[in-house]
C-alpha cells in the first residue's frame, strides 16, 4: 500500500484539512503570487463543501453548515500558519535582508495578513 501524507480520510479531520489549506495557500503564494488570505479562505470553503458533498448526505442543513465549517477551517489554518511564520519581536530587529524586503516571499511560512 502506498503511503500518502494526505488522503480522503485525513481530509475529513479539521487538522488534516487545515494542513491542506496551509499547503495550498503557501504553494500558490510562492508560485503564482496569489493573495494568501483570499486563497486560504476560498480553499477552506471549497474543501468544506467537497467534504460535505462526498462524506455526508448533503441536505440543506449540512450544506448550510459547510460554510460555517469552512470559516472554522480558515481560522484554524490561518492560526497554524501565523504560528509558523517568522515574527518581528518588540525591541528586536530582523536580519537586514528581511527588514529591507530583499527576501520577501522566500519563506514558505509567511504571514497571510502582514504584507
Amino acid at each position: 500500500m502506498e503511503q500518502q501524507y494526505l488522503n480522503p480520510t485525513s481530509i475529513e479531520t479539521l487538522g488534516g484539512a487545515a494542513v491542506a489549506v496551509v499547503a495550498i495557500t503557501n504553494a500558490f503564494r510562492q508560485v503564482f503570487n496569489f493573495p494568501p488570505a483570499w486563497t486560504a479562505f476560498i480553499s477552506s470553503i471549497v474543501i468544506s463543501y467537497l467534504r460535505t458533498i462526498f462524506f455526508t448526505q448533503a441536505n440543506f442543513p449540512e450544506l448550510a453548515f459547510a460554510f460555517v465549517n469552512g470559516c472554522v477551517l480558515y481560522c484554524t489554518a490561518s492560526g497554524m500558519n501565523e504560528i509558523a511564520a517568522p515574527r518581528r519581536r518588540r525591541g528586536k530587529r530582523l536580519a537586514p535582508s528581511v527588514e529591507s524586503g530583499e527576501d520577501k516571499g522566500s519563506s514558505f511560512f509567511g504571514s497571510w495578513f502582514n504584507n
